[in-house]
């Protein structure tokens, strides 16, 4: 994945007419659908939501742009006329809609309620079926990541899709092209993502602060803990982890490096090269991190 950048919204561009309205569309809906989540306004959104009390009583809306009076919103599904005149007639706008993909809807639905700065281990329910679904972890890890705003929130991004998912390790691990993610799920290593070169060793950093580590400690191994909330469906449940880190060679030209583990009971997470390990049961009780051979 790449390191965030925020890019001026379809909506800053056009009101800048740096683009026309068909541009801006173009821009947030491709020809399959596909909504780029990362174009869309904020503002756009408060203004078109502020005027119902209700969001349920919709049918599944994204708004896309505001534009001379008219509302253009996305829906993966068909709306009559009736519905599109009773939702016009309560903006006092215009509104056209612009057909999107389900995949769209269920990505941009989940990140409303987002809170970057807590853990959730709550499973994923589909917006449009209510039923629960398996997640993309790999996508949905990286969807998450790319709202965070500094790497504490990143640590808990990670953490949070381990629980979702139920991971019992979480491994972190130097590599050429930056910090290595897997999850080990029932048993099987899975890659997850890798995060960039140039905050790995920041996510460490914050990593060792978490924990009460040395930050400028890297030749001796360290042992810590973190203990967190989370939240999953039914309630608030307590979270406590151990981290351990240790001394070893780096992935670029045999740099000193080091290698963490990550526990739950538990919470541990990584630091530099690290591999994470979170058992993550309902209580959560026990989570090790730790590095391996970025060869391996």
């Amino acid at each position: 994945m790449q390191a965030n950048s925020i890019p001026f919204t379809a909506w800053q561009q056009l009101k800048q007419q740096h683009i026309s309205c068909e541009q801006a569309l173009e821009l947030l809906v491709d020809v399959e659908g596909q909504v780029r989540l990362d174009l869309l306004d904020r503002e756009v959104n408060v203004r078109f939501w502020r005027k119902f009390s209700d969001r349920s009583a919709l049918p599944p809306l994204i708004p896309l742009l505001l534009w001379q009076n008219c509302f253009y919103v996305g829906s993966p599904t068909a709306l009559s006329e009736a519905v599109i005149h009773q939702i016009s007639a309560q903006l006092r706008t215009d509104i056209q809609v612009i057909a999107i993909a389900e995949k769209s809807y269920r990505q941009w639905s989940r990140l409303q309620n987002l809170d970057t700065k807590r853990l959730h281990g709550s499973a994923h329910v589909n917006p449009l079926t209510g039923e629960l679904e398996q997640e993309d972890i790999t996508e949905m890890a990286e969807l998450y990541l790319s709202q965070v705003d500094n790497q504490i929130e990143r640590i808990k991004a990670l953490i949070s899709s381990a629980l979702r998912n139920r991971a019992s390790d979480i491994h972190l691990a130097p590599a050429p092209d930056g910090l290595r993610v897997r999850f080990r799920i029932d048993g099987i290593l899975r890659h997850v993502t890798t995060l960039p070169p140039e905050i790995s060793r920041r996510v460490i950093v914050s990593l060792k602060v978490m924990c009460d580590m040395d930050i400028a400690e890297s030749r001796r191994p360290q042992d810590g803990r973190i203990s967190e909330r989370y939240m999953t469906d039914q309630a608030e449940q307590g979270l406590d982890m151990r981290v351990s880190m240790i001394p070893c060679i780096a992935a670029h030209k045999g740099e000193a490096g080091e290698k963490q583990y990550c526990g739950y009971c538990a919470s541990k997470i990584p630091s530099a090269p690290c591999r994470i390990w979170a058992s993550p049961s309902a209580l959560a009780k026990s989570m090790r991190a730790g590095c391996e051979n970025p060869r391996a």
